[in-house]
């Protein structure tokens, strides 16, 4: 048996109704009894916890965010000294290639040694924006500004001209620029030649791609000319996860599972503290730079999903189609503390509990769908649909007459029939 009620009404209660008369006029949402809250509250240590550091064991929670990207290569005054045109749209498709692949494949931390720290994939990647139906890759000439220092009298990374020049979209794109060297060091004996980046809240750069000398330092190249793409994807990722929010992970960056060291590039065979002691880490100074601990991603990920946060301005807006492969189905009691955008239906399986204290956002038409003795309790939780069209509303199924389902909500949950109409 289905049953259904389409909820298209907002409500706000204050603190939780103590009370068993319901809510709604079909008998389907209530408020939460004074012995009901004290027991839900009381047990959420027990549940299942969905924050934004990515389960795998319930994968479909976490939809992967995309970043749109736009890329500007700043040349000098002649057209030289960067990533040669001809070969830089193919060159920066290798390197998102690269880079989403390790996003979704992650690495097992190193440090601390024996650790058991969980390997999860980020679910973030990015894309390259398109421009009038062309990828956005940009070419400037510039003597001004083809350049980037990190270090020295004449050091400029930190400069903002680049972004208040050429940025463009960026309310919606995020603007990375690749800058080389100061043409007087490739030709020094003395200069010490690396790639390097820095991040900003809405753009970065990256420095040094193209290097002539690479090759005949017998160093890995590309075209003989340039870093090869896959160290430019760890540098990319790195730096976009500053954006993120992200610290380097040797020192103080808030998360418990990166461990402070003293940030050895490599591991050594000459008996010092590097032998063991080197890290992996995407946010640490080494030669890997493969892992992400669940702490970091469920950092980066909330600045990707929260409305407030400056990146999600940039994240592509692919969740209001209703997926059936999408659907989220919880089995175990479960309480969901992080704001979410959902692709399909939300299933809660039968005597199944699910409290909800964030803001779930439901695609065009999809339903919270509740089995016998399912209970769904809104604690300060919101349900809506981030998308110009109505979700579709709570519906049971199966026989509920003598094991029915119940939804309950207090303290300022509210429900939405979307974010441009509620009656």
């Amino acid at each position: 048996m289905l049953r259904g009620i389409y909820i298209l009404f907002l409500f706000g209660l204050g603190s939780c109704i103590v009370g068993s008369k319901s809510i709604d006029s079909n008998g389907y949402l209530f408020p939460i009894l004074g012995n009901d809250f004290a027991s839900i509250t009381d047990s959420l240590a027990e549940y299942k916890i969905i924050d934004y550091a990515v389960d795998k064991t319930l994968i479909e929670a976490y939809p992967v965010k995309v970043i749109r990207i736009g890329i500007h290569i700043v040349y000098d005054q002649w057209g030289l000294n960067n990533i040669p045109e001809y070969y830089a749209k193919e060159y920066i498709e290798k390197i998102i290639y690269n880079m989403n692949r390790r996003l979704e494949e992650n690495n097992k931390m190193i440090l601390p040694l024996g650790n058991e720290t969980p390997v999860q994939p980020a679910r973030w990647k990015v894309r390259l924006a398109t421009l009038n139906d062309e990828p956005f890759v940009k070419f400037h000439k510039d003597e001004d500004y083809y350049w980037g220092m990190s270090s020295g009298p004449s050091r400029n990374n930190f400069d903002l001209n680049l972004m208040a020049k050429y940025g463009l979209y960026q309310d919606s794109i995020y603007n990375i620029f690749i800058q080389g060297h100061p043409k007087d060091s490739l030709t020094s004996q003395n200069f010490s030649f690396k790639i390097h980046g820095i991040s900003f809240k809405n753009h970065c750069k990256l420095i040094g791609l193209f290097d002539p000398s690479l090759c005949a330092r017998g160093k890995p190249c590309e075209m003989e000319l340039l870093w090869p793409h896959w160290e430019v994807a760890k540098l990319l990722q790195h730096e976009i996860a500053h954006s993120l929010g992200l610290r380097h992970a040797w020192g103080n960056d808030g998360c418990t599972d990166t461990p402070r060291h003293t940030n050895c590039w490599n591991r050594t065979n000459n008996g010092s503290i590097c032998d063991s002691l080197w890290s992996n880490n995407l946010m640490d100074y080494n030669a890997h730079q493969v892992a992400m601990t669940p702490c970091q991603i469920g950092k980066m990920r909330k600045n990707l999903i929260k409305k407030e946060a400056f990146m999600h301005r940039y994240v592509d807006r692919d969740w209001c189609e209703n997926s059936s492969e999408q659907e989220v189905v919880i089995s175990e009691n479960t309480y969901w503390a992080a704001d979410a955008f959902l692709n399909g239906n939300l299933v809660i399986q039968e005597n199944t509990v699910l409290v909800v204290s964030a803001a779930l956002s439901l695609p065009k038409n999809a339903d919270i769908i509740l089995y016998p003795g399912a209970k769904l309790y809104l604690l300060k939780g919101t349900l809506y649909s981030d998308c110009n069209c109505p979700w579709g509303g709570l519906k049971t199924i199966g026989n509920q007459r003598s094991n029915p389902a119940k939804a309950y909500a207090c303290f300022d949950s509210r429900i939405l029939m979307s974010n441009y109409s509620s009656i």
